[in-house]
């Protein structure tokens, strides 16, 4: 805005200090064209069309481009709440790579001007780790100790015999 500024004012300068030959982009007047002026004033009406000119091209920038580009250019992004989720995008060259994870699929996608292609289906398989309960419901039974008086624990007859009897069975 500051650059804008400073470049209106210079133009004005330009203006009031230009002889009678300025035109600004203006057609003369075949009328009174070849006639004399009297001093070197610059009339502000070529200056405000200008001014005008420029601020229809600034609204078209600022305003219509982006709409337009919008439109010609169109991201792959999901909606609010959709179970197509965007993990990883990488540009290249032609295009753009995405890793989508669709449900329960992962998909390498490459995005050109072309269109879409799957490149791959990534899925890994994964099993879900046990839950602590799980894991304890599941592990081997602890043999029951008896304590000594000397506080060293003794292993009761009914743990002996089944520690041989799981011996045996893994010695085939």
């Amino acid at each position: 805005m500051k650059r804008a500024f400073i470049g209106f004012v210079m133009l004005l300068a330009t203006c009031g200090l230009a002889d009678d030959t300025l035109s600004l982009g203006t057609r003369k007047d075949p009328m009174f064209g070849s006639m004399p002026t009297t001093g070197g004033a610059v009339s502000p009406l070529p200056v405000l069309q200008l001014l005008i000119a420029l601020g229809v091209v600034l609204a078209l920038v600022k305003l219509v481009m982006p709409r337009l580009i919008g439109k010609v250019h169109k991201k792959l992004t999901p909606g609010l709440g959709s179970q197509i989720q965007i993990e990883e995008s990488a540009q290249f060259a032609g295009g753009t790579l995405y890793v989508v994870n669709a449900k329960s699929k992962s998909l390498l996608l490459s995005v050109t001007a072309q269109g879409v292609t799957c490149l791959a289906d990534i899925t890994t398989e994964t099993k879900p780790e046990p839950t602590f309960d799980e894991l304890i419901h599941s592990a081997p039974a602890i043999p029951d100790f008896v304590f000594t008086a000397q506080g060293r624990p003794e292993a009761s007859p009914d743990s002996v015999e089944q520690t041989l009897a799981r011996l045996a069975i893994l010695a085939g």
